[in-house]
């Protein structure tokens, strides 16, 4: 199975990610992972620059996390996302967020998105172009 690499620390500074020691708060995984999964989206054409160009994008459906390992302040992060299951109009989908210099696996992050006519917004189903580059990663 092929993975998209992201490299991460999208959110490393913001307040409210960790607690008074330095520990990353739930938040932090749901905000890295989806901050990677913006990526995937947009390579496959289904992310935030196809909902501006040609109003088509994803809804979450659903979406689960299982911290493995805790991440403390300053850990570079780098993520794969690989996909489970392409759908007529979802795909599931996983981001796996791992530590950049030790590659242990921190948290996993799996979710379904349905691909969206933005107009309506309503389901559609997913174009071939997009099936096409969703099936490069499963």
């Amino acid at each position: 199975m092929a993975a998209m690499q992201v490299d991460g620390d999208f959110i490393a500074d913001e307040p409210g990610q960790f607690d008074e020691h330095g520990m990353a708060l739930s938040f932090f995984y749901y905000r890295n992972c989806d901050r990677a999964s913006d990526y995937f989206l947009d390579e496959v054409g289904i992310g935030a620059e196809a909902r501006r160009s040609i109003n088509r994008s994803t809804y979450s459906a659903t979406a689960t996390l299982d911290v493995v390992e805790p991440v403390t302040r300053g850990t570079p992060l780098r993520f794969e996302i690989t996909v489970s299951r392409i759908g007529g109009k979802s795909v599931g989908y996983r981001v796996t967020m791992l530590g950049a210099k030790d590659d242990r696996v921190r948290a996993v992050y799996d979710t379904v998105g349905v691909c969206m006519d933005m107009t309506g917004p309503t389901p559609m189903a997913i174009p071939d172009e997009v099936r096409e580059k969703l099936s490069a990663f499963a």
